[in-house]
């Protein structure tokens, strides 16, 4: 291909001129000895300039002419003026090097213009012309191997792909768009590790990445489903001789398609069988069929019509499991009819509705099926279905909301003002012990992740009230553990100043369950999480009782649900002791070393550790003088403060150090020792301090 530097010549050219920059640098060094090394190292390579540019000569006559006829350049016999040849020289390279990159990237601007209008050839064009100016830029490369994709020709945008991770080695585009052109080409194993190598490269693409490695694992999987369904196919003809029936009778009675479609049921019995049925086109005879898209289509379909679609939901659904290539020509071949009739599918749960949504319910376990739902389905679609699920009291409609509702896109069409009132009528209409009861609170639990839900519900007041009626009555276990998680979302991020709920009583409800087991944990969370957020929260009176209990489970073990209890205790602690004099008196005689809240300056948990130093920070005052004098605490506080990424934490690490250095000389000279000034000068903001 037209366009490429020679490799050789290029690496030659660069390494000179590295090295020419590098004697320069060196010349102009403070170091005696690098200048040193730097004016033996410009000998050396005049004399090899000089012995370089000298032409054959013969016997009496030294030849002193160029091969095209010219004279020779000549060239000066000292270092410096050497060293002035070598500096223009470099100065020529670097003014004709701008010139070329400035007309290089109106090439590449011109060819990306080109590439989005679909214009490849152009493109192509435009590229090729861009690396004749710049050939050691790798976005270059990138750019052509892309264009090289679009028009099939994988081997050359593979050439391409070397040259710009060649030319940039952490370039992770060229990696991706490596793998890209290796999956085309059906390497599946170099393509995964062209993947992972950009990850390696790039940690934060990660996520970008993974969708080509998705598709990767998806082309693979399909291709050896495939060859597998190829052998089965020669062993046993049952399931063509069936699709042959099916899609060649269309006069027959209902119950011929519905005993036709129940055993192909019986045959998807693993990855093989629902590969065969897609080779087969199976998929489309379905949907295809002229009975079936009638019935598909009927506003009022008759018993024995609804037990045929019933079947068909049925037997997607088996077809579908596990297999995303048979998801993905579902959703293509059923696409027609879901615009124009899928409302009417949600007016009721009769069997062929309850089959359809139990098909939808599969498909919402994983993100790939998923997506296609969003896809391909109206917006409407998901305040429908809570409509239905309301109306009818049905389980399903919650469960497949719930698996939806992971995706922010269905937060935001149930967040209205429509969806939260239907909840809240719901909560007072049902008992809410209730197994409806429990799937309804695990999808607000679910919607109460998004912001602007949180909003809504904590701003509603008819939601607020019933909910804080549910969590003063004596309930079941599980409506309790809903209730508090519930609570815990709504105190994140939300407007405290428009809630309608009661802190006080929220607070003094969780007072009730943080001596049980299952639910202390949860109740804990909720309590460290309006005591600092809500903004009536002063209005709680909180007793004497439960700094003891922090105390108490600021010791809980190093499991994840120890160290859940750990960071609410040592919040609650904290607003106690920053909030109340008494709290403060309390916990001094607890434990007059304060070796509790030491003991977690260092801790793995940056939130405790930032916690129990802006706790430190407000008991230093209520300290004696000589507090800490025998103690490693500074030396740890400025540990923290160096090393830690929270900018809050080395704030409050900050702060108790100015407090301990102002209490006693011998913590500024302790400080001084450590160099903790300057550790703080650089970590920690002076306005802060």
């Amino acid at each position: 291909m037209a366009g490429h530097t020679d490799p050789e010549e290029l690496q030659n050219f660069l390494k000179n001129v590295d090295e020419i920059e590098n004697i320069i640098k060196g010349l102009a060094s403070d170091d005696k000895d690098a200048v040193a090394q730097s004016m033996q190292k410009a000998d050396e390579r005049l004399i090899t300039e000089n012995k370089s540019k000298t032409k054959a000569f013969d016997r009496t006559v030294i030849n002193r002419s160029t091969s095209d006829g010219t004279a020779a350049p000549q060239y000066p016999n000292s270092q410096e003026g050497f060293m002035k040849m070598v500096e223009k020289d470099i100065e020529d390279r670097s003014r004709v090097r701008q010139e070329n990159l400035k007309i290089a990237t109106g090439l590449k601007e011109q060819g990306n213009k080109a590439f989005q209008e679909g214009d490849l050839e152009v493109a192509l064009r435009f590229y090729t012309e861009a690396l004749s100016k710049a050939p050691d830029q790798a976005i270059l490369y990138n750019n052509r191997a892309q264009t090289l994709i679009k028009l099939g020709r994988f081997e050359e945008a593979l050439k391409d792909c070397d040259w710009a991770i060649r030319a940039d080695d952490k370039f992770v585009k060229g990696y991706v768009t490596q793998g890209r052109a290796q999956l085309r080409l059906r390497q599946f194993e170099k393509a995964r590790e062209s993947f992972q190598e950009a990850i390696r490269v790039e940690p934060k693409s990660e996520t970008v990445v993974q969708e080509y490695i998705d598709e990767l694992n998806r082309e693979e999987k399909r291709l050896q489903e495939e060859e597998q369904a190829k052998a089965h196919l020669g062993e046993s003809t049952t399931m063509p001789e069936i699709l042959a029936k099916f899609s060649e009778s269309t006069t027959q009675p209902t119950m011929f398609y519905t005993g036709a479609i129940m055993l192909l049921q019986q045959l998807m019995k693993n990855e093989t069988d629902r590969t065969l049925f897609r080779m087969q086109d199976g998929i489309a005879s379905l949907f295809k069929h002229p009975v079936l898209q009638q019935c598909l289509q009927m506003k009022r379909p008759d018993q024995r019509q609804k037990e045929l679609l019933a079947s068909l939901w049925q037997l997607v659904e088996k077809v579908c499991c596990t297999s995303e290539a048979n998801q993905n020509e579902v959703f293509s071949h059923s696409k027609t009819w879901l615009t124009s009739s899928l409302d009417r599918w949600l007016k009721n749960t009769d069997p062929h509705c309850t089959a359809f949504l139990q098909f939808l319910l599969s498909m919402a376990a994983e993100k790939f099926s998923r997506t296609l739902i969003l896809t391909h389905f109206p917006d409407s679609f998901y305040v429908n279905v809570l409509r239905l699920g309301l109306k009818e009291s049905s389980e399903l409609c919650l469960r497949l909301l719930s698996s939806l509702a992971v995706e922010a896109r269905v937060k935001a069409h149930l967040r209205g003002e429509e969806a939260i009132g239907a909840f809240v009528a719901a909560l007072r209409r049902q008992q809410a012990a209730t197994s409806f009861g429990r799937h309804l609170f695990g999808l607000l639990v679910e919607l109460s992740t998004d912001a602007a839900v949180r909003s809504a519900l904590a701003g509603h007041e008819e939601f607020a009230t019933t909910i804080m009626a549910l969590l003063e009555s004596d309930h079941q276990l599980w409506l309790v553990e809903l209730s508090l998680t519930l609570f815990i979302n709504l105190a994140v991020g939300a407007d405290s100043s428009k809630w309608r709920l009661d802190a006080k009583k929220i607070c003094t409800s969780c007072l009730r369950y943080t001596n049980d087991t299952a639910l202390q944990g949860a109740a804990m969370n909720v309590l460290a999480s309006f005591i600092w957020h809500a903004a009536d929260r002063d209005k709680f009176q909180p007793p004497e009782s439960l700094l003891e209990k922090c105390v108490t489970l600021l010791q809980a073990g190093d499991s994840a649900e120890g160290q859940k209890l750990r960071r609410s205790s040592m919040k609650i602690l904290t607003w106690l002791c920053c909030h109340e004099k008494a709290f403060q008196d309390l916990l001094l005689q607890k434990d007059p070393k304060l070796l509790t809240l030491c003991g977690y300056v260092q801790s793995n948990d940056e939130i405790t550790a930032g916690n129990a130093l802006l706790c430190l920070s407000r008991m230093v005052d209520s300290l004696t003088d000589d507090a800490f004098i025998d103690s490693d605490l500074i030396q740890q506080t400025l540990t923290v403060v160096r090393d830690s990424r929270n900018e809050t934490v080395r704030k409050n690490g900050g702060i108790m150090l100015g407090k301990l250095a102002r209490k006693h000389p011998r913590h500024l000279e302790k400080l001084r020792e450590l160099h903790g000034f300057e550790i703080l000068h650089s970590n920690v903001k002076p306005y802060e301090l």
